[in-house]
């Protein structure tokens, strides 16, 4: 059986309800995702939020880590930007034939899929984020909880910071499930799967299982979210970002590294004593 461990649950809500928003952004701020938002920004300026938003609609079966990807997607969208949004869609199917390998063709018609809701992309920087994750699934026909849906909504806020604006994230929006989320769901003992027991080393098994169930990861973070007063996505940078380190032996080691990682004047913004905490909680399976 998989199900939430409320126990836990409300450990993780305390943590991130006493650490509060402000130095949760911080761990946006250092996110390689919103530092290639921002060489966008700096190159591409207003259609930033636009380039980032689509891209995102198509970051599925890479065949490269994350972080590697979106820096080098934004080296090359920058060598041309482009100046519209149909010109958006031909330079990102362009650059599709150059950096993705799986998928290619399905992208590609998603892309093309887009122009019959081109008018969508006027509202894009109206900041009504739960109005536009619904007009894109629908234009795609895909799900409002869809990965990519709701990565392309986080993407989309990414490039509006980018651009000096600050908002927050709406509640009723949730994370996208993927292989770091599913690891830390799994690691910081939100979600227990009977048959597994207590041991970390079992992971290959708990990600079978729980990229089946989806639906449960979701809906564990947003209860911590609502609990914590902290919107979903802005928790998926915490979880994506400490998802890199879930192979790792122990927890000391990780705290030494994401330390090392931030850099001081980012540890001093977020505080040691809340980052160790993070790294307690979120992976609480590790000794």
């Amino acid at each position: 059986m998989v199900k939430i461990d409320y126990g836990r649950l409300e450990s993780i809500s305390k943590v991130f309800s006493e650490i509060g928003l402000v130095r949760i952004k911080v761990f946006e701020e250092v996110d390689p995702q919103m530092v290639a938002a921002k060489v966008i920004s700096k190159a591409c300026g207003s259609i930033t939020p636009h380039i980032l938003f689509t891209n995102a609609l198509i970051s599925y079966q890479l065949g490269t880590i994350g972080e590697d990807y979106w820096l080098t997607f934004a080296k090359l969208v920058t060598e041309s930007c482009p100046a519209n949004y149909h010109e958006l869609l031909d330079r990102l199917i362009e650059l599709l034939r150059h950096q993705h390998r799986f998928a290619v063709k399905a992208k590609e018609k998603r892309l093309s899929k887009l122009r019959s809701c081109i008018r969508l992309y006027d509202s894009l920087l109206d900041n009504d984020l739960d109005f536009i994750r619904r007009e894109i699934a629908r234009c795609l026909g895909a799900g409002i909880d869809d990965k990519t849906i709701v990565f392309a909504i986080k993407m989309l806020y990414y490039g509006l910071r980018a651009l000096g604006k600050e908002l927050t994230l709406p509640h009723n929006i949730p994370i996208p499930v993927d292989r770091r989320v599913i690891k830390i769901s799994y690691l910081s003992g939100l979600i227990v799967i009977d048959s597994l027991g207590l041991e970390h080393y079992k992971m290959n098994e708990a990600l079978t299982e729980l990229f089946s169930k989806p639906q449960i990861v979701r809906d564990a973070w947003k209860i911590v979210g609502y609990r914590s007063g902290i919107p979903p996505l802005h928790i998926d940078a915490v979880l994506w970002y400490l998802g890199k380190y879930a192979n790792m032996m122990s927890k000391i080691e990780v705290f030494k590294m994401v330390v090392e990682d931030f850099g001081i004047h980012n540890v001093d913004r977020v505080g040691s004593k809340y980052i160790k905490l993070l790294v307690d909680e979120l992976l609480y399976r590790l000794p």
